[in-house]
């Protein structure tokens, strides 16, 4: 519409020149005209090609300066009068003006003036300053000498003086050393180094100050919560039931590198790229959480592709918004309406962390993640190892010696397991066969099968076979040799191999009509255990809430709330009601029972259920899952006389209950489910195991071409469960034979099976190779499997080595145990293949694009062109010298956390849409000045607190007021509210809650927060338990950080949940904080602790107490107005409570801390009162 406009509007007369231009004064592209066209005109006429109008593009000089169609131009440098750019923002009431009236936009009289100024100048044309490397440029002239106490004050002093403002004083010495103790550690100074501050006269008094405080290890615990805001730490996954998670090493790792003042260029290395730097450490796979911190999913019905390309696109923008200073998550959709930033090059950062071999949806742990220990667990591991080194070093010199009675036990171990192969085996009949290749049979005399005729590449044999036994245990199939068969062997392959691939069994009654009735059994009523609080539903069947192998009917559980209660209302056949969410109920009854036999229930609540009968586990402890429409069958093997059934029943949130019908009919079918398997001979990798694993590629091979291995062989197979039929039963055994050689099938083969598998039981727990070496005879054994069965004997019969092995075994474990309890981390790691990466169209994750390759937006500095291009790649890239944007966006930051905000107030948006700079060229300065420095954070820091500019008073003059009063020219001292975490930390330490000498780092705490708030607002309920001991009262940092359910004094005071980066805090003013500061159950005892120490410490006499108290929380005495305040607060507390003596301790018993019973109680809570008013003073609350 502008081109259109452009091209038809008539020409109108501009002014030969006006303003600026005719005073000479030059007008800067990036300062005065681009913020105009950026906010006006690139909306439609900019970067985005896809809401780009008529083809025009003004953010750059070519295109805004091309000839259109008609022949004119937007801009002609130094000719406003041909430029339609001019005409048509100057029209008035007119359709074609610009910006169109729908915008809602206009230019005013000024800004078009500055356009006709700047073309009238020629239209120079600037990159956008913060895509141009830093240089430090020269320092500007003041005029004003005395006041600069260094570079950066030359700076400051020169914008003041142009705008006709003066810096202020210097501020007291009692606020310099309170706001840089505070800045720097996030805790207030204590008495003592407030006395010696101020009554420090030396001349380098605040620089050793300045180097005390930069020393401190709570100058780490201070500086890492803003870089975790950026990181987007948090102790849970954030969607869905917002999972607890473990990360908490990541923030240790951040303290840690803050204190270390680990140069800023390797910090972001780390954090990028760690896992790819050379023979990486375990604290640089550490520092690669930094990338998995954001949010992640565990929800069953969610789509892993749509949440997999979730924790990609929040990568790039938090890379975008932590390293470029630059609002690209836009660009996840189109090309940036402002900025130089394409969808295409959104991709092209995406692919660069699409590489992990992560999923979309997982449970903590979520991998990639590494086991962290800590240097305590290190040592111990190391120790465990030495004596594992050294059991192991005993067991082999015992193994080596002679020992004859050894030997000869042993040969009559051998012999035993043997026979134990060996137990009463009926050979059954065959009742049917069929091969599905098409091969005849032939049953010969001793009931084996011949086969013959077609011979295919696979096979499946179905062989139907007549069992008498009342209790099948066991079958053993062989592989008999025919003179019919190739090479005279058992297989019908040229070469005389066979792969038996899979064994199946099913069988059925042969004789329904004499299997027991369902009318014999005989069902106890029910007793019911419950509802117990589950934390959440992997918790449910994760934990036992009772002793689950054996149920004692008279145990009370819960102090006695919970005990086993008899009905006989609740009905078999029937739904009967849950309650609570994600709770948990037990049912226990008896089922009497004539003889062994299955019968088969269906059984149905709405979260699954487990099942134990007599003590053990219903299939291993399986969660059924079926509710009271669509019930789960559970089968029961049941004995003769009284068996014992325990239900686990799980009630998630839904309204379906309970149910457990009745079996209707006896079990007639069945299938055997194969557990062990055993051969006598097996080929290497193809054990007789392999059969029954249900994998086509694998299974039981015997290489036949060698004659001694031929045949006959045989492989035996266990049942988990026996067969139990009164009248018999038909089996049919499902033999596969699909191995890829081809034509691998037995030629002839004989079933038989065993009621008394007992001892062979003892033999199957063997190890496979040691079975394999026993089946072999004696003579025919190699010296490896001599030497494993003699090994194996020793181990288990030597009265020496099995106490030697169970020490051995007891380290073993131990050190598992260790290992197992040492907490893991999710990092980056790039998979070996590549995953190839699509520009998602409009953003969709189920419409793919074109494919892309890593690369990095064509606005910044080219990747290097050597090596691969992976996230190494780019973070040399980024922190190359050569790079416009990191060295600024982090100075800009350590900025304005010192003065509230930054040179450039958006510190996130570096881009078109961002505020310009109030100093440009001290932030290009001190950019330059950083990476000069080696990237050293705290020298930065140190410099800023340096200066003059710091150092003022923050108490505004009335000029300042008025020409800036949000102080963006800072002529005066910074003072704003501080961080929720500082709030409280300084309120702990006033009390002597906070132990300022406690090690870094640890897993996470729980400090104080309503009651019932994680059940009330989470998924799933949850508990929250508060944290004991010194736990309770850990710095803020340390705060346990689940994003639905924020601490809500911390998110009071604008604590971010940090779902996404939070680059710079909200900082709001609301009653809701003082009713935090006054009520909140921490800060009430800390204002009860404080009273304390004002009382133990502050000295006899009121004014002293007082002089103590303000000195404590402010850094200062009191003034006389404030004294005398203060007193009558004090006396009318006083005068309160000595009528009202329950109140009085009411309150001296609010918190966890011990109340202080050797102080005089009415004195106590009086200064509790004033601790109280104290605290919620907005001096308190602010940096000074």
């Amino acid at each position: 519409m502008l081109l259109s406009a452009l091209i038809h509007a008539a020409p109108i007369l501009a002014e030969p020149q006006s303003g600026a231009a005719r005073k000479g004064k030059a007008i800067d592209f990036n300062r005065d005209i681009r913020p105009i066209l950026a906010e006006n005109c690139f909306a439609c006429h900019g970067p985005d090609k896809n809401k780009r109008k008529g083809g025009l593009r003004l953010d750059l000089q070519e295109d805004a300066t091309r000839k259109l169609e008609s022949g004119h131009r937007a801009v002609v440098p130094g000719d406003p009068r041909t430029s339609r750019l001019l005409d048509v923002v100057s029209l008035v009431d007119s359709d074609d003006r610009m910006p169109p009236a729908k915008t809602g936009k206009t230019l005013n009289k000024s800004q078009i003036a500055l356009l006709r100024d700047w073309i009238s100048q020629g239209a120079p044309w600037k990159p956008h300053w913060s895509y141009v490397p830093p240089e430090k440029g020269p320092l500007p002239d003041v005029k004003n000498r005395s006041w600069p106490r260094g570079e950066i004050d030359r700076f400051i002093l020169a914008r003041l003086e142009k705008e006709g403002l003066k810096p202020s004083p210097e501020a007291e010495k009692h606020s310099l050393v309170r706001r840089a103790t505070l800045d720097l550690t996030g805790l207030p100074p204590t008495v003592a180094e407030v006395d010696a501050f101020v009554n420090d006269k030396s001349a380098n008094a605040y620089e050793s100050m300045l180097d005390r405080l930069l020393k401190q290890k709570s100058f780490g615990e201070r500086w890492a919560q803003h870089w975790l805001d950026l990181a987007r730490y948090a102790d849970s996954d954030g969607y869905h039931a917002d999972v607890p998670r473990s990360m908490w090493q990541y923030r240790d790792y951040v303290i840690h590198a803050f204190n270390q003042d680990k140069p800023f260029d390797q910090f972001t290395l780390e954090q990028l790229a760690g896992d790819l730097l050379p023979n990486p450490t375990l604290e640089d796979r550490v520092a690669t959480a930094f990338m998995r911190n954001g949010m992640s999913s565990t929800e069953g019905g969610a789509d892993p592709d749509e949440y997999a390309n979730k924790y990609v696109t929040d990568r790039v923008n938090t890379f975008g918004t932590v390293y470029l200073g630059s609002s690209i998550a836009c660009t996840e959709c189109h090309d940036h309406k402002y900025d130089p930033f394409t969808q295409r090059e959104y991709y092209q950062l995406y692919d660069f962390f699409n590489q992990i071999p992560e999923r979309g949806l997982d449970n903590d742990p979520a991998p990639p993640f590494i086991k962290v220990p800590t240097p305590e667990n290190t040592a111990a591991l190391t120790r465990m190892t030495n004596e594992i080194v050294s059991l192991e070093g005993q067991r082999k010199e015992l193994l080596a010696k002679d020992n004859p009675d050894d030997d000869k036990g042993q040969a009559k171990w051998e012999a035993d397991q043997r026979s134990s192969v060996t137990p009463p085996w009926t050979t059954l009949p065959p009742t049917d066969f069929k091969a599905s290749g098409g091969a005849t049979h032939q049953v010969l005399e001793d009931r084996s099968i011949l086969v013959a005729g077609k011979n295919p590449e696979k096979d499946v044999y179905d062989v139907a076979l007549r069992s008498d036994l009342r209790d099948l245990r066991a079958f053993r199939i062989e592989a008999l040799t025919h003179d019919s068969l190739p090479l005279g062997g058992a297989s019908r392959s040229a070469n005389g191999n066979f792969v038996l691939t899979s064994v199946e069994l099913e069988a059925e009654s042969a004789n329904p009509s004499g299997e027991p009735s369902v009318s014999d059994l005989g069902w106890g009523n029910w007793s019911i255990l419950g509802a117990f609080k589950a934390a959440n539903a992997k918790e449910v069947f994760e934990k036992a809430f009772i002793p689950e192998g054996s149920v004692d009917l008279k145990q009370t559980h819960e102090e006695g709330r919970l005990k086993w209660t008899e009905t006989q209302a609740w009905k078999d056949n029937a739904v009967q009601p849950l309650w609570g969410e994600h709770s948990v109920t037990y049912f226990y009854r008896t089922i009497t029972n004539r003889s062994p036999r299955y019968a088969e229930a269906r059984v149905g609540t709405d979260g699954g259920f487990q099942a134990w009968l007599n003590g053990e586990k219903v299939e291993e402890g399986k969660v059924f899952k079926g509710n009271a429409k669509e019930p789960s069958i559970l089968r029961l093997r049941l004995s003769a006389g009284e068996n014992k059934l325990l239900l686990k029943a799980h009630h998630g949130s839904g309204a379906q209950g309970f149910v457990f019908h009745l079996p209707e009919q006896p079990v007639l079918r069945e299938t055997a489910r194969l557990h062990r398997a055993v051969a006598d001979l097996q080929q290497k990798d193809f054990p007789a195991s392999a059969a029954i694993d249900d994998k086509p590629e694998t299974g039981w091979a015997v290489a036949g071409y060698d004659e001694k291995l031929r045949g006959p062989r045989q492989a035996l197979f266990a049942l988990r469960d026996p067969i139990l039929f009164n009248g018999g039963a038909i089996l049919h055994l499902k033999l596969k034979f699909e191995s890829a050689s081809g034509q691998h099938a037995i030629g002839r083969l004989r079933v038989a099976a065993t009621e008394t598998p007992d001892r062979w039981a003892d033999f199957l727990s063997l190890p496979p190779s040691a079975q394999t070496a026993l089946f072999a005879e004696p003579p025919k054994r190699t010296p490896a499997q001599r030497q494993e069965l003699k090994d194996y004997y020793r181990d288990h019969f030597d009265a020496t080595l099995k106490d030697v092995n169970a020490k051995l075994a007891a380290a073993r474990k131990s050190q598992q145990d260790l290992y197992a309890s040492i907490p893991t981390l999710r990092v980056m790691e790039d998979m070996p293949e590549g995953r190839p990466s699509n520009i998602r169209v409009r953003g969709d994750y189920r419409n793919k694009g074109d494919r892309v390759t890593a690369g990095v937006p064509h606005v910044l500095p080219p990747l290097p062109s050597q090596g691969k291009t992976n996230r190494l790649a780019l973070a040399q890239w980024l922190t190359s010298s050569n790079h416009p944007l990191l060295s600024r966006v982090t100075v800009n930051r350590l900025w304005a956390s010192l003065f509230g905000l930054g040179i450039v107030k958006t510190g996130n948006e570096f881009g078109t849409q961002g505020e310009q700079p109030t100093h440009p060229e001290l932030l290009d300065w001190m950019a330059k000045d950083f990476m000069d420095s080696g990237w050293s954070v705290k020298r930065t820091l140190k410099k800023i607190m340096m200066s003059a500019t710091y150092r003022q008073s923050s108490k505004p003059s009335p000029e300042g007021i008025a020409k800036d009063p949000t102080n963006r020219l800072l002529g005066r001292g910074p003072r704003f509210r501080l961080p929720a975490e500082t709030l409280r930390d300084c309120a702990l330490d006033y009390a002597g809650l906070l132990d300022r000498n406690r090690a870094v780092g640890g897993p996470s705490v729980r400090p104080y927060q309503p009651a019932g708030l994680w059940e009330e607002r989470m998924f799933g309920g949850n508990r929250y338990d508060e944290s004991k001991g010194e736990d309770l009262y850990r710095r803020s940092v340390y705060t346990l950080w689940k994003r639905t359910v924020l601490n809500p004094a911390m998110m009071t005071f604008d604590a971010p949940d940090r779902a996404i980066c939070t680059e710079q805090r909200s900082m709001t003013c609301t009653p809701l904080q003082a009713f935090v500061t006054l009520n909140e159950k921490g800060y009430v005892e800390a204002a009860r602790m404080f009273a304390a120490r004002v009382l133990r410490e502050g000295g006899g006499s009121m004014d002293a107490r007082l002089r103590f108290a303000y000195k404590t929380v402010l850094a200062r005495d009191p003034t006389e107005t404030e004294r005398k305040v203060i007193l009558g607060v004090y006396k009318d507390m006083v005068a309160a409570y000595e009528k009202d003596l329950k109140a009085a301790l009411d309150l001296l018993s609010v918190g966890e801390s011990k109340p202080a019973t050797d102080l005089n109680q009415i004195e106590l809570v009086a200064w509790t009162a004033v601790g109280n008013v104290l605290l919620n003073l907005d001096e308190t609350l602010t940096k000074p």
